[in-house]
């Protein structure tokens, strides 16, 4: 092969070499595209939405210890992941069931906001707490409670030498000592009992029926009787002011350290 026949052979196996690069380079090109259009859309697509599920929830402001009717409540559809722990799965999980606490309207029923079978609930009584009888000299003063209220129960002495503050190892709180050692730890004017309180800050776990209450509220001085859960040393308190005291509770706005929850 002469020379030139030779340089025309190697010109034509570069051109052809060019040629074939420049084609993958092309067909790669088009891929990279392709793909950067089908994440530019995943991207963009939005996403699926959790599937929903049936809930229980109040259909209209409930209060403290009702006990819910079938009007009560309404089945409604969530995502899945909006739904509350411990909600109600059917209109049979609420119905008949008492309420420990106030829930709004389009509020989602769960557990934390129902008595269980008995009246202590399993939070409490892993803290400690006991349900105490507590009886209110003031009977009508009862109608006005309701479940889940937080309350002091103070003592008034039917003595007028008073009766003495709760010591150390007898029950006692620190809110009682704080409380037995404010104005209300003396007599006011002289021939007054004095008040005390016995059981700060517990929470309401029963009331007696309204017609119970309204009925005995007239022409008794027996009181109406109210539930509490209070700890076991804070009962004992309780059950000796109740033998030479006159009972009587005020409602507070905060919330307690053991809930109804």
């Amino acid at each position: 092969m002469s020379l030139v026949g030779h340089r025309a052979a190697r010109f034509g196996y570069a051109r052809a070499w060019r040629i074939a690069v420049g084609a993958r380079r092309r067909v790669l090109a088009a891929v990279l595209a392709a793909a950067a259009v089908v994440f530019a859309v995943v991207a963009v697509r939005p996403a699926r939405p959790p599937s929903p599920a049936s809930v229980v929830v109040a259909a209209v402001d409930l209060a403290g210890g009702v006990t819910m009717a079938p009007g009560d409540v309404r089945m409604v559809s969530l995502p899945v992941n909006v739904v509350p722990a411990g909600a109600a799965r059917s209109p049979q999980d609420a119905v008949g069931r008492t309420l420990t606490a106030a829930v709004r309207q389009g509020e989602p029923i769960t557990d934390a906001r129902i008595l269980g079978p008995g009246l202590i609930t399993q939070r409490q009584a892993a803290a400690g707490l006991v349900a105490t009888p507590v009886r209110i000299t003031d009977a009508g003063s009862v109608l006005f409670l309701r479940v889940g209220d937080h309350v002091n129960v103070l003592a008034a002495s039917t003595d007028i030498n008073g009766m003495s503050a709760p010591q150390p190892g007898e029950g006692a709180t620190s809110t009682d000592r704080a409380e037995s050692s404010g104005d209300t730890s003396g007599m006011s004017m002289a021939g007054v009992p004095r008040a005390r309180v016995v059981a700060p800050d517990v929470v309401v776990l029963a009331v007696a029926r309204a017609g119970e209450t309204a009925e005995r509220a007239v022409g008794t001085e027996e009181g109406a009787l109210v539930i509490v859960a209070a700890t076991a040393g804070v009962a004992t308190v309780l059950a000796g002011a109740a033998v030479h005291a006159r009972l009587s509770v005020t409602v507070l706005g905060g919330t307690s350290t053991f809930d109804t929850s």
